[in-house]
């Protein structure tokens, strides 16, 4: 018997969840995406990522996404999108953020959110960013 490969190895007691925010590209600006989220339960932020479901026509737009524990910016977790870099001429396009290095241990009564910065405004597109989290239950 082949044993499962290790990449589907899970600690004990840990579960993930996956949260996905749908985001208009036209709409966005310096500010908050998602505000105040409260996932309800400890845990820590895995990852985040962009998955593209409208393609942009428009070549300049460009946006960087960070999650943010209340005010603590998470270390990682950022996603930068741009029409140059392709990210947004390929419909279902995933645009892994950097790696979550720390920073990212959260309570149950903690709120999550995510800002965009650095944008260059699009005239069109739009998107899911989507956060992983992972829950440990002792």
């Amino acid at each position: 018997m082949t044993p499962i490969p290790t990449q589907f190895d899970v600690p004990r007691n840990t579960f993930y969840s996956t949260f996905e925010f749908h985001v208009n590209l036209v709409t966005i600006s310096g500010a908050d995406v998602v505000s105040a989220f409260t996932p309800g339960f400890a845990g820590k932020i895995i990852k985040m990522y962009w998955v593209t479901n409208t393609v942009t026509t428009d070549i300049n737009g460009a946006a960087t996404f960070k999650p943010y524990i209340g005010s603590l910016l998470v270390s990682g977790g950022v996603v930068t999108i741009g029409h140059v870099a392709g990210d947004q001429a390929t419909l279902g396009l995933v645009v892994n953020g950097t790696s979550v290095i720390g920073s990212n241990v959260f309570s149950n009564i903690d709120t999550l959110k995510i800002v965009a910065s650095s944008v260059t405004a699009y005239d069109d597109g739009d998107g899911q960013l989507v956060l992983v989290l992972a829950m440990n239950v002792l």
